[in-house]
Formats: structure tokens, C-alpha cells, sequence
């Protein structure tokens, strides 16, 4: 009996046990979702005007109620069910009241409506100039497309760059797209502005007297020194920040002593352009001269943006920087200070001087073939295939490639080794007396000459730890000379340019059989044709007698190689006629006063090396074709970026009683010799 009770008690209290540990967790369970609390998916939103954000409450229990309010009607409005509309810039709170079992919490979350619009309503811009427009409240992932009513008056980029092309009004529209996202509306919107160009106040002047009127008129945006003269002009001391000036001066020398809003040199005399001021920037835009940076001066920038361009920087005071946008053979003399050197397009520059600072230069991926030649340190950076060649003075020199497939090779003259840095982190150096070329990853893929061995790589090449050297003298042989611009010394008949005013080129440049290039001082010019002051029309030779480049690399002339430049008289013509194909061949033909064709004066405006073919038409006066005359016996060879050349007409032709029409075809030939493209000039008469 007792171990029945006993059994019904063990029983029962398993019993309850049970049913105790089997309700706890349903217990548990509800408790957690009762005290679960409430939020909103966002406590700050930023919407434009018009835009629908939704809030979107969290953890919303059941039976609860919910009550939306705004504390600024006028910025932004909200739905019952949470949706917030943008109604104007500004901002404002939406509170959120939320009631739960007789209790309330409120939530709130803060709305900042801006709407995209231009800066300004209107821009005022001179003609020529160029801004880029001002968008506020931009957004992620919005697009924004721009138009201009009058493409004649402002043209506009695809990133809201507008360019003043002449006098006018024109107004800007820029559609932009704010796209949807999983929470809030899209929305576009149209904004427009206008822009009012004005004409330039522009003068040109050729004397010191009309100069000093010009400056002393604060309202000139643009003054041009233009004159043929041998004369010197001096600008003095001013600061005129919102005038560009741009200088015509084939013949004169021009001391500068006031600050531009920038200063173009289109001709410049080869001796000489010098700048005393401070600040300046100065674009070279001229095929060759001279410029003389004093002691006390100190430039922000020299651009040089012509092609070929051949120039002389005489460096005693400071340059923040030099920039080489085109290709050019460049020769710096430095006894002050350069800061930076940054290279675009392929280029020849020979530095020398006593300065002790070293030059940082940058050569850019586009700059393949540049060739620097220093006797003062240089901190190279480049990421193109790069001559550097170094001499005595230079010790300390730095090269870091920054592209793993370009090389870089290095003759090193100087006491100390050279140390080359590949993108890899691998390391070469180059003793002293030695040359190498090291790829990008740092080994040594060719030597100039033998090391006593068959001239392969040293050993050690691409090791992270110093790598090798190789040995040997390094020796170019020069193929051909860069082609001049020709010179006009004037018209047949006319005085004519002294060979002192010619402004003949004070270097040349030398290519070698593998595309390298030498700068080559000229220690004078050989009247090769007997030019003088009274030379009849035509083309007249001159023939450098070359100095000793600044290198430390050997250089052979091959036989018959000449540095040449022509200089040309112009005939005597009553008529001159020219098109202007600013991007194929300028052509011009002049004839006597009987009507016959003398010469044609062409100009390759192309990037190209070009062979030209001429032939020209006569009519009747019915405008029926009468004869067609071939003239290409007269241009021969290939024609170079940029050059000018007169060329005799070989029929001498009598035009005079006809309608007459000269056609220029220029040929452009690829490396394989095969035709490329070709362009056609009509010069009619």
C-alpha cells in the first residue's frame, strides 16, 4: 500500500514537471514578440522636390495604431501610410506616433529636400573663353544631359563644359534623371540658364608706343604684339590677370616685365624673349626661339604645345614646372631652379647647367621615344619607353618605370651607379661608365656593345637586391636630320631679310636608325646657296656646321646626312590665292602679272609625313574644261608635320585669260608604304 501511494506521488510530480518544462517556451516566446520595439526604416532621408520616400515602419505589433504628422507642411508632406513627398527645398521632421496596448512611442526621422538646379541663372563668358557650368544638389546614379538652344552662339560638352564661340545668347537646358530605388520614387527635372557672350575687347600694336596705349586701357581682354621689325619692345611692371596676351615677333626681342592671364608665344625671335615677371604662364605655340628666365623671375608654368618645336630655355631664375604637350627637341640651361618637368608626346631634352637641385621629370604613357640627356641629377619617373643618358655632374641621379611592358635604358657617365626601380620592385643598377637597357621587371634585355663576352645581359640582371651592370659605350648612328620649318625672307624685289634677321634655329635634331633622337647645338650656318638681301625668287640652302651634342653617348653621321633649312624669297605676285584646310595641306599659289602660276607655297597642317600630287584646270568662259595641266614634277619626296615648302611650278602656264583651278591631292603613307588616306585642296582662281 505504501508503494502504490508512493508510485501516485513520483507519478503526479513527473506529471507536472512535464507539463512545466513544455509551456516555458511557449511562455518565453510570447513575452519577447510583446516587448519586440518599433522603428522606422529610416531616420534621415535627403528627396528633391516631388520625390516619394517611403519610411517604412519595423517590428509593428499587433494591434497597434499609427499616426504620421509633419512639423513643416511646406518642405515636406507624409501619408498615413508613411510615404513622404517632397514639396520644397528645405527641411523638416516627420514624427511617427505609434500606440500599442494603451501605450505610445513616437518616431521621427528627419527629411532634407534640396532639388537640382544650375548655380547661376545666368552666366556672363567672353568669346573664346570657356566655363564649365555650375550644378547644385546633384545626386548618385543621376544622368545629366545638356543642350544649347544657338550652337553658333555656346556649344556645350557632354559634362557641362560650355564653350563662347561668338557673340550672343544662348540658353543651356540639362535634363537630369534621379533613378528609382527599392524605397523611393524617380523624378526628372529640366533646368535651364542662359549665357550671354560678349565680344572680346581686342587691339593689335607693333611699336612700344602703341603697347603702352594698349596697357594702359584696362579694358582690353586680348592684345596682340604683331610686327616683322627687328625692333626690341619692353613691357613694363603691371598686373593685368584678365588680359591674354599673345606675340607675333618673328624678328624682335621683347623683355617682359608685367603679369598676364597667360602669355602665347606664336614667333618669337631665336634670341630672344625674357621674363622678368613673376607668376606667369607661358604657352609656346612658336616652331622655334629663345627664352630667358632671369634671376629674380619666378614662372608658374612654360607650356610648349607646338609640334616640332625646337627651343632654347635659358633657366636662371625658378620654373614651378615645364610641360612638353607636343613633340619637341627642347635644350633647358639650368643655374637656378626647375621644380617639375612633365612630359606628354615624345621629346628631346638635353639639360645642362650648375644647378645642384635635382630635376624631377615624369614622362607620360604617350611619350614613347623620349630621350633625356642631363649633367645635373634627375628624378625620373616614366611610364614610356625612355633614353636617359647621364654625364658628370649628374651623380644622384634617380629612374623609376612605372610600366611593366616599357623599358628604359641608361648610359651612366657620372662617379656614382644609377639605380632603375621596375613596378615590380625589382632593381638594376648601372655603374659608372656603363650602359643597359632593364624591361619592366626589372632584367637587363640588351646592351649597346659587347662586355667581352657577346655582349649578353650581366650577370645579376632582375635581382630585387641591386641586379648588374653592362658595359660598353653607347653609339647612335644618325639616319637624318628632323626637318625645319623654311623661312620667308621676304618678296623678290622688296628688301629682303638680312641673314642676321633670318632668326636661323640655334639646334637641330638628329634621328637615329632605331628612332632615338640628339639634340645638336649649330655653331654656325653655311650660306650654301649664296642668299643675300637682293636674292631673286626661290629657294635658297643653309647647311649647320654642328657642335658637340650634350651627351654622353657617341654619335656617327651617316655620309651625305646634312641639317638643312631653306629659306625662300617670295615672286613678285599681283594675285595670291589660298585655301585654308586647316587640318590637310594649306596651299597657296602666287602667278606674275602676266597670269602664269611661279610657285606654290605648301604647308602639311596633317600629323603625317604626306607625298603631294598637283595638277590644274582651265575653263572657258562657258565653264566647260578645257585642258588639265600635271604640275607633281614640282613637289617630290616626302613632306613633314608642319614643314613649309615653295615649290617651282614646272609648266609655267598662262592662266590669265581663263578660269583656273589648282588641285592639291597629299598622299599619306603608313610605315609599309601603302596609301592611308588622302586629302584634296581646291585652290580656285
Amino acid at each position: 500500500m505504501k508503494k502504490r501511494k508512493s508510485f501516485k506521488k513520483c507519478y503526479t510530480f513527473v506529471l507536472v514537471l512535464a507539463i512545466l518544462m513544455t509551456s516555458l517556451p511557449i511562455t518565453c516566446v510570447q513575452a519577447n514578440a510583446a516587448t519586440q520595439k518599433t522603428t522606422l526604416g529610416f531616420i534621415s532621408v535627403t528627396i528633391a522636390k516631388g520625390m516619394e520616400q517611403n519610411l517604412n515602419v519595423k517590428n509593428m505589433n499587433a494591434g497597434a495604431t499609427v499616426k504620421w504628422s509633419s512639423t513643416n507642411k511646406k518642405v515636406a508632406a507624409v501619408t498615413q501610410e508613411g510615404v513622404v513627398k517632397g514639396i520644397s527645398d528645405g527641411t523638416a521632421t516627420i514624427k511617427c506616433k505609434v500606440v500599442t496596448s494603451g501605450k505610445s512611442q513616437t518616431l521621427t526621422a528627419s527629411v532634407k529636400v534640396i532639388t537640382p538646379k544650375f548655380g547661376k541663372t545666368k552666366y556672363s563668358v567672353k568669346q573664346g573663353e570657356k566655363v564649365t557650368l555650375d550644378i547644385k544638389n546633384t545626386y548618385k546614379k543621376a544622368t545629366y544631359v545638356y543642350t544649347s538652344s544657338n550652337k553658333d552662339v555656346v556649344t556645350v560638352s557632354s559634362d557641362g563644359g560650355v564653350a563662347a564661340v561668338s557673340e550672343g545668347t544662348a540658353v543651356i537646358t540639362c535634363k537630369v534623371v534621379i533613378p528609382k530605388t527599392s524605397t523611393r520614387t524617380a523624378k526628372s527635372y529640366t533646368l535651364k540658364t542662359t549665357v550671354n557672350v560678349t565680344p572680346l575687347m581686342t587691339i593689335e600694336v607693333g611699336t612700344q608706343e602703341a603697347l603702352d596705349a594698349a596697357l594702359s586701357h584696362e579694358n582690353y581682354d586680348l592684345i596682340t604684339i604683331k610686327t616683322d621689325k627687328k625692333i626690341t619692345l619692353t613691357i613694363p611692371k603691371g598686373n593685368y590677370s584678365d588680359t591674354d596676351l599673345v606675340v607675333n615677333t618673328p624678328n624682335a626681342d621683347i623683355v617682359n616685365n608685367a603679369t598676364f592671364k597667360s602669355i602665347t608665344l606664336n614667333q618669337i625671335a631665336s634670341d630672344t624673349w625674357t621674363e622678368n615677371a613673376k607668376g606667369n604662364v607661358l604657352i609656346i605655340d612658336a616652331s622655334a626661339g629663345h627664352v630667358v628666365i632671369p634671376e629674380d623671375a619666378d614662372i608658374a608654368e612654360i607650356q610648349i604645345v607646338h609640334n616640332n618645336s625646337n627651343f632654347v630655355l635659358d633657366v636662371k631664375g625658378n620654373v614651378a614646372k615645364i610641360s612638353v604637350d607636343s613633340k619637341a627637341s627642347v635644350a633647358i640651361n639650368v643655374t637656378g631652379t626647375v621644380e617639375a618637368v612633365e612630359i606628354k608626346a615624345r621629346t628631346s631634352i638635353t639639360i645642362n647647367g650648375s644647378s645642384t637641385a635635382s630635376i624631377p621629370i615624369t614622362v607620360g604613357a604617350s611619350a614613347d621615344g623620349t630621350s633625356l640627356t642631363s649633367n645635373i641629377a634627375l628624378t625620373v619617373s616614366t611610364n614610356s619607353n625612355t633614353e636617359i643618358n647621364l654625364s658628370a655632374g649628374a651623380e644622384g641621379s634617380k629612374v623609376a618605370s612605372g610600366n611593366k611592358d616599357k623599358s628604359v635604358e641608361v648610359t651612366n657617365n657620372t662617379k656614382g651607379s644609377v639605380t632603375i626601380d621596375t613596378p615590380n620592385g625589382n632593381k638594376q643598377n648601372v655603374d659608372s661608365g656603363k650602359n643597359a637597357t632593364v624591361d619592366g621587371t626589372g632584367n637587363v634585355t640588351n646592351t649597346t656593345t659587347g662586355n667581352g663576352s657577346g655582349g649578353g645581359a650581366p650577370s645579376g640582371g632582375g635581382s630585387s637586391s641591386g641586379g648588374g651592370s653592362s658595359s660598353g659605350d653607347l653609339t647612335r648612328n644618325i639616319t637624318y636630320f628632323q626637318a625645319l620649318t623654311s623661312i620667308c625672307a621676304g618678296t623678290a624685289g622688296e628688301t629682303l631679310k638680312s641673314v642676321d634677321e633670318l632668326g636661323l634655329p640655334a639646334s637641330v635634331v638628329g634621328v637615329a636608325a632605331n628612332g632615338d633622337t640628339v639634340t645638336f647645338p649649330v655653331k654656325s650656318w653655311t650660306n650654301t646657296d649664296g642668299y643675300t638681301t637682293s636674292s631673286g625668287a626661290g629657294n635658297y640652302k643653309f647647311t649647320a656646321v654642328l657642335g658637340t651634342p650634350q651627351s654622353s653617348i657617341k654619335y656617327s653621321i651617316d655620309a651625305g646626312k646634312d641639317a638643312v633649312i631653306r629659306v625662300y624669297v617670295k615672286a613678285f605676285s599681283s594675285l595670291e590665292y589660298q585655301d585654308e584646310y586647316s587640318k590637310g595641306i594649306g596651299a597657296k599659289a602666287y602667278e606674275s602679272p602676266d597670269g602664269t602660276i611661279e610657285y606654290y607655297e605648301l604647308t602639311n597642317n596633317t600629323k603625317d609625313v604626306v607625298r603631294l600630287w598637283l595638277y590644274y584646270r582651265y575653263y572657258d568662259a562657258n565653264g566647260y574644261l578645257m585642258t588639265t595641266y600635271n604640275d607633281s614634277d614640282s613637289v617630290s619626296g616626302d613632306f613633314q608635320p608642319g614643314q613649309t615648302i615653295i615649290q617651282q611650278s614646272s609648266t609655267k602656264v598662262s592662266f590669265k585669260y581663263a578660269t583656273r583651278k589648282v588641285i592639291v591631292h597629299a598622299y599619306t603613307y603608313n610605315i609599309e608604304g601603302a596609301v592611308r588616306k588622302s586629302v584634296i585642296n581646291n585652290i580656285g582662281f
